[in-house]
Order: structure tokens, then C-alpha cells, then sequence
């Protein structure tokens, strides 16, 4: 019984990181579109470091919110009483 509901919960949790994944994707691809729109109004290409400091930036601000995410997953593992086991992969997650 407790195994089927580990299985749910890991296949939803799979879901809701595949739906953030397109999200970021979708948020990326707006946002170059966005560096693209700004060049062609300004008249001028934005230059290498600024973007990477934008996108510096924004991977800082992923991180954050990765690592808050990783600690309430591990305190909601907790709460259910199961031996400490991730339910994900560093591997999967680009860092």
C-alpha cells in the first residue's frame, strides 16, 4: 500500500518537474527573443557580457529556488517517516 503511494507521489513529482522544465525552456527562449527585440529597438546588439551577467543572474536566482525546493522535499520525506532515500537524481537536475 505504501509502496503504491511512494510510486504516485514520485511519478507526480516526475510530472511537476517536467512541466518546470518546459517552463524554463519557454521562460529562456522569451527572453533571448526579448535581448533580440531590445537590439533591433536600440539599435544596437547587446554585448556577450551582458547577456551572461542577465543570464548569470537569472542561474542564481534558479539556484535559490532549487535549493528551497530541495530542502522542503527532504523535511516532507522526513514527515512521512521513510528511511532518507532522494527521489531524484543530482544527475537530472543541471546545477
Amino acid at each position: 500500500m505504501v509502496h503504491r503511494k511512494l510510486e504516485g507521489l514520485s511519478y507526480q513529482y516526475n510530472e511537476l518537474l517536467a512541466g518546470q522544465l518546459e517552463a524554463q525552456r519557454h521562460h529562456y527562449e522569451a527572453l533571448l527573443q526579448s535581448y533580440r527585440t531590445q537590439r533591433d529597438e536600440d539599435g544596437r546588439q547587446p554585448s556577450g557580457k551582458e547577456l551572461l551577467e542577465a543570464l548569470g543572474r537569472e542561474k542564481r536566482q534558479l539556484e535559490q529556488r532549487c535549493s528551497a525546493t530541495r530542502r522542503r522535499l527532504e523535511q516532507v520525506h522526513g514527515e512521512i517517516d521513510l528511511h532518507p532515500k532522494p527521489l531524484f537524481s543530482p544527475y537530472l537536475i543541471p546545477i
